[in-house]
């Protein structure tokens, strides 16, 4: 068998099996200078940049994609699946839940978000102290900010974070990625 496919299967079987494990783990990636591909020890130690950019590309791909409860591959994704998925693909293995996933990282003002960000919400319960739902900031164009996140009406949907129903709802941001110094 040709080592592309053996590639391709083995990125295939490590997206599926990421997203379903909640430790963290250490896999690192070699640099590239071309690439600008970063080394990871886990989620808390991926580096800002040119792979913040590959991760919204990447997660715009899947605009119009259904939501599914619990799906975390190209057939349906829920919130929190969806970013498993999208950074699984640049080699972060995230916790499966959005209430994980929001303990992971360095909180971010609004006015410091950047793409590739995470945004976190209450859910469909307003007085809810919980978080219920995450997306990946896309843009923030003087402090207009977009973000991409499966939703039940939508399926993979940027929205703008100002938008009523999210305004009410928004809890905090959390930094995966780390700025290259």
């Amino acid at each position: 068998m040709p080592f592309k496919y053996i590639l391709i299967l083995f990125l295939i079987a490590s997206t599926f099996n990421s997203c379903a494990q909640h430790k963290k783990t250490t896999t690192k990636k070699k640099n590239s200078k071309k690439t600008n591909q970063l080394k990871i020890k886990d989620a808390n130690t991926a580096v800002l940049g040119s792979k913040a950019d590959s991760i919204v590309l990447f997660s715009k791909k899947y605009l119009g994609v259904k939501y599914k409860y619990g799906g975390q591959d190209a057939k349906g994704f829920d919130c929190a699946g969806f970013v498993c998925f999208v950074y699984a693909h640049h080699g972060i293995k995230m916790p499966r839940t959005a209430d994980a996933q929001a303990l992971l990282g360095t909180i971010v003002t609004r006015a410091n978000l950047q793409p590739g960000d995470l945004v976190f919400f209450k859910g469909r319960e307003i007085k809810s102290k919980a978080v219920g739902h995450v997306g990946i900031v896309v843009e923030n164009q003087a402090g207009k900010i977009k973000f991409i996140s499966a939703t039940v009406s939508s399926g993979i949907h940027i929205d703008d974070i100002d938008e009523t129903y999210w305004k009410e709802r928004y809890m905090l941001a959390k930094r995966i990625l780390k700025e290259h110094h």
